[in-house]
């Protein structure tokens, strides 16, 4: 017998929205899905389900070796982490003194095995279950929804900016991809006043200050994640941070 016990993937979850996130969401996904417990533990106040965590925790439990060299996940891959599967009603989650309590949602309905059996008696039967109407309407709807959002994300960038920005395709495909992410126009409205208080942006006419500088993942979490004081070069700050 296996110690430890088990948890259970559906397959579906090729299917899913996670499968087209970062592969950090999905690790640290599957990492809390094998941390939270598997019934009740009322002496620490946690229901079957949920788990006690902390980002140091997860950084630790999911470091990895190159040769002799430690390598590890940093703060924000934890924190776009939980964002994301947040927004996708995966996970909820509660701050406490003690850390983060973090309720895996339905988890009572995917850790079933009784969910998972060939009720037909044909365990090699496979059917596929076309797309609705419903489930195509709901897409575009989407794909809409997105684009009004990139459409006042370049009306935010110029109204803070003063400048007159067009939409442009490679900005409208990273933005797409920083939503998907987890973040969302209020990380964008602060990162955008963070990089027009840069001192290095200021210093060279705001050359480089674009939507498109702002919508690469490097460049979102440094402005977003930057002490709003105008007169720090926040790109150096950035840098002594990651100990570049």
């Amino acid at each position: 017998m296996i110690k430890g016990g088990y948890i259970l993937q559906p397959r579906k979850i090729d299917e899913s929205d996670i499968q087209e996130c970062p592969p950090h969401v999905r690790e640290i996904w599957l990492y809390l899905l094998r941390k939270a417990n598997h019934k009740d533990t009322p002496n620490k106040k946690l229901q079957k389900g949920q788990l006690l965590t902390s980002y140091k925790k997860i950084i630790n439990d999911l470091s990895w070796k190159v040769g002799y060299r430690t390598e590890n996940y940093k703060k924000h891959h934890c924190e776009t982490a939980m964002k994301v599967l947040t927004r996708l009603n995966m996970i909820t989650t509660t701050k406490t003194t003690r850390g983060i309590i973090v309720t895996i949602c339905n988890y009572e309905y995917y850790q079933n095995p009784k969910n998972y059996e060939n009720h037909n008696g044909n365990d090699n039967k496979t059917t596929t279950k076309p797309q609705s109407t419903d489930t195509i309407d709901k897409n575009v709807k989407n794909e809409k929804n997105e684009k009004n959002i990139y459409t006042d994300f370049i009306k935010k960038f110029n109204e803070i900016s003063g400048r007159k920005f067009g939409s442009e395709k490679k900005a409208e495909r990273q933005f797409k991809a920083r939503l998907k992410e987890g973040w969302t126009m209020q990380d964008f409205e602060i990162a955008i006043k963070n990089l027009y208080k840069s001192k290095h942006h200021r210093e060279n006419n705001f050359k480089w200050a674009t939507p498109e500088l702002i919508t690469r993942s490097d460049k979102l979490n440094m402005y977003a994640n930057a002490n709003e004081e105008s007169s720090l070069n926040v790109a150096q700050k950035y840098k002594q941070k990651q100990g570049l």
